[in-house]
């Protein structure tokens, strides 16, 4: 999701500038760009329906499970953390891509997006788009994994028997 935010910025920046105070009305201006940066903004910051939501759900899930009060704080740092990140993409995308134009960049300033730059980030928004559409057998994947590890008594007899079930 980082690489993805990363390389917007990169195009972003092909636009004329990432100095927030420069941007503005990039959503009329490259609204590509405004889709690859929503999703994996949005994806960070764990909003419902994306990969993000369902792990940091799992994650607490987990830690209500577990019930003790370190968990409880492990778990308010976590929302607390994503109410953050919220706000900083959300911020972001409102100077960026809503408000008018901050100004004019000079003539020539501004560089057309590079095809192979564009297809990196459209291929990394939808891998992660892709992920959400196969988090719900992942989870599962990884539940029943750890379920496993978790069973020594398995593995000793495993060990134990020479390998022989």
């Amino acid at each position: 999701i980082l690489t993805t935010l990363f390389l917007v910025a990169g195009l972003i920046e092909r636009q004329g500038s990432t100095a927030m105070e420069r941007l503005g009305g990039l959503a009329r201006t490259a609204p590509v760009l405004g889709l690859l940066f929503f999703l994996p903004a949005f994806n960070l910051a764990g909003i419902p329906p994306f990969s993000g939501f369902i792990g940091k759900l799992g994650l607490m899930s987990a830690g209500v499970n577990e019930g003790s009060p370190l968990a409880y704080v492990v778990i308010a740092g976590a929302l607390l953390t994503s109410l953050l990140t919220l706000y900083a993409v959300g911020r972001v995308w409102n100077l960026a891509f809503w408000r008018a134009p901050a100004c004019a960049f000079p003539e020539g300033q501004s560089r057309p997006s590079s095809r192979l730059m564009l297809a990196a980030t459209t291929a990394l928004v939808v891998a992660g788009v892709a992920l959400t559409l196969v988090a719900g057998p992942l989870y599962d994947f990884s539940d029943a994994t750890a379920a496993e590890l978790l069973a020594r008594a398995p593995y000793v007899h495993a060990v134990l028997s020479g390998g022989a079930q």
